[in-house]
């Protein structure tokens, strides 16, 4: 077969347009708000259904038996249902909302470990300069002279016998 061209010409990207940059992806702090907006939404309804449901309580008391009540039964068992949806709908949101949290939680983890690293190899680096001015033979001098150990002119005086 024949080569495809798969350059597009300047005048076909004027006709057609060209590709479009698609939108950045959500956080996952965006979409845990999202979804916590959506269940304070369904919240909502459900209370809304839950003051009709006591509207049909209240007019099955007040009304005879027989076709009327009836009604009354039917559009209550209809917001039940659709109640019991959007209950389904909250739970299964709820779910979704908790594995988002999760795995922030991991994530602001794993940045903290990081940014721990990096502190652990500035400190690390920092040590290792500040051993190099030090000197293990002043130290090593500088204790045993010290004045406040009484044992030290013991220790200095035994270190001159070696030496001699």
């Amino acid at each position: 077969g024949q080569p495809t061209n798969t350059r597009v010409s300047p005048i076909m990207k004027r006709l057609f347009g060209g590709k479009k940059e698609a939108p950045p992806a959500p956080t996952l702090g965006e979409a845990t708000d999202t979804a916590n907006k959506r269940g304070a939404v369904l919240d909502e309804k459900i209370k809304a259904l839950d003051k009709q449901l006591l509207d049909f309580k209240n007019q099955l008391k007040s009304t005879r038996a027989g076709p009327a009540q009836n009604r009354i039964k039917q559009r209550a068992l209809q917001v039940l249902k659709q109640k019991r949806m959007y209950e389904g709908q909250r739970d299964q949101l709820s779910g979704v909302v908790w594995n988002m949290e999760q795995a922030t939680f991991a994530q602001e983890n794993v940045q903290t470990a990081i940014h721990v690293v990096d502190a652990m190899k500035g400190s690390t680096a920092a040590l290792k300069t500040e051993m190099q001015k030090v000197h293990i033979d002043d130290i090593e001098v500088r204790f045993l002279l010290r004045p406040c150990s009484p044992s030290a002119f013991d220790v200095k005086a035994a270190l001159q016998d070696t030496m001699d």
